[in-house]
């Protein structure tokens, strides 16, 4: 395994990761009052 400067993380920023929960979230909540 050799030794990289700079790898490139698996799990996104906890930031970017918030900001796409928040979008799904507001998605669904929009979906869900549509059709209730």
């Amino acid at each position: 395994v050799t030794a990289i400067p700079n790898p490139t993380p698996s799990i996104p920023e906890p930031g970017t990761l918030a900001l796409f929960g928040l979008g799904l979230a507001g998605i669904g909540f929009a979906r869900r009052r549509k059709v209730a």
